[in-house]
């Protein structure tokens, strides 16, 4: 075959080489019925048609990044011009599987145009479904999710957009376990974030199941696919998940760190055992970006730990010394406790002596006293009766037919000197 006036074309993905005949110039009037080729690139996806048959997908991007498409009853080449601008939901996500898991941004103008169709029909759902299965790396939904973060005062794209990396995550393998599906489905018993990325990193993925879907069949012919690393689709959904996480459960970048280093990072670092593997792994790092991220994150959180240290340190500080006076003053407590207690209980003893003794003397002086009122009490009454024995003489004196005054007289004089005499004693005592 005359290759000289043919153009050679090598396929990136088969490293086929084939040879096509140089495209013709368009003429004026066959552009006008092309459709414009000034579209942009990044927001053009294929006919609705090609939708919903996604093994055309692959081929319609391979002629896209060639800028050449099949001619099937010729076999030449033709330059592409026919281009859809995106106006579904559907269109965007076909889209993010198009680029393969780099990053995404959405322009307003795109999603003015989504607004209106965020439903996807259940057959475009099912043509994503193939895209989504065929993403073996799972590379692509966490390009979605991270889109999602950037897109303002669309909520109804967002939360469509949020609903359907959902499922595509539960239409993968890596996350058959079922505490995981719990987890993505934010259900009440779902584990923790940290725990549901340690379930996914210990997840057994069969070299088998990866080697079925890395066959793809190009040009009516079965060629291998790129052969996916079971730690790198891990990592990958790993990521994924993480991202999932901070969007629907709002975690902060220091809980997503904190759950990827407990998770993915961690384990990772300790299987380098040896000082050249470790420096082996340190100076292989490509993506410096989030290397950098995640230590300036624990440096920011090394500081603040420092500055609590410090600010601990001293409150200790102020703490011990504040310890160390009220110590001093307990024990200068105790010893005026001691002094009290001593004092106490010697004045208790004096006191108990001196109630004895007053007792004592209280109980002699009532014995006296008595003694002296039954002495009383027996020397008044011999008094009275001697008075009165006396006025009952002067009385029978005086009663008789020869009253006898002086006898009279003589008894009332005695009777009064006696009881005179005993009212100076009553005095005196």
């Amino acid at each position: 075959m005359n290759h000289e006036k043919k153009i050679p074309v090598t396929y990136k993905s088969s490293g086929k080489q084939r040879f096509i005949e140089p495209i013709r110039q368009q003429t004026p009037r066959e552009a006008n019925t092309s459709v414009d080729s000034t579209a942009p690139s990044h927001v053009t996806f294929e006919p609705q048609s090609n939708l919903q048959d996604p093994q055309t997908w692959p081929e319609a991007k391979e002629a896209n990044k060639s800028g050449l498409s099949s001619n099937g009853e010729s076999g030449t080449k033709t330059k592409t011009k026919s281009k859809q601008e995106i106006t579904k939901l559907e269109h965007f996500i076909a889209y993010a599987y198009g680029r393969k898991g780099q990053p995404l941004s959405v322009k307003s103008k795109v999603l003015q145009d989504i607004s209106p169709n965020t439903q996807i029909p259940v057959e475009s759902l099912a043509a994503l479904q193939k895209l989504a299965i065929a993403d073996k790396q799972f590379c692509v939904p966490r390009q979605i999710l991270l889109a999602t973060r950037e897109i303002d005062g669309y909520p109804a794209i967002k939360e469509a957009l949020r609903s359907f990396v959902q499922t595509a995550m539960l239409w993968q393998p890596i996350f058959r376990n079922p505490k995981v599906a719990a987890a993505i489905r934010n259900l009440p018993e779902a584990p923790e974030p940290h725990a549901a990325l340690k379930l996914v990193m210990a997840e057994v993925v069969e070299k088998e199941e990866l080697d079925e879907k890395d066959a793809e069949e190009r040009d009516g012919e079965k060629v291998a696919g790129k052969s996916v690393d079971p730690d790198e689709l891990r990592v990958n959904a790993a990521n994924c998940l993480a991202v999932w996480f901070a969007v629907t459960r709002h975690l902060s970048l220091e809980d997503v760190t904190e759950a990827l280093n407990d998770a993915v990072w961690a384990p990772a670092g300790r299987v380098a055992d040896p000082e050249i593997a470790k420096l082996r792994a340190l100076t292989g790092i490509e993506k410096a970006e989030s290397v950098g991220l995640a230590c300036e994150l624990y440096k920011r959180r090394a500081v603040a730990h420092a500055a609590d240290a410090v600010r601990a340190s001293a409150e200790v500080s102020g703490l011990r010394a504040s310890l160390a006076e009220a110590q001093l003053q307990l024990e200068l407590t105790n010893t005026a406790l001691y002094e009290i207690k001593i004092a106490l209980e010697k004045l208790q003893r004096e006191t108990a002596e001196d109630k004895a003794a007053l007792h004592q003397s209280t109980e002699t002086q009532a014995a006296h006293l008595r003694d002296d009122l039954e002495q009383l009490r027996s020397r008044v009454l011999r008094r009275l009766v001697t008075d009165v024995d006396m006025l009952g003489v002067g009385l029978s004196a005086i009663q008789s037919p020869e009253p006898r005054i002086h006898v009279i007289r003589d008894r009332v004089e005695r009777v009064i000197d006696a009881l005179q005499t005993e009212i100076s004693k009553l005095r005196e005592e």
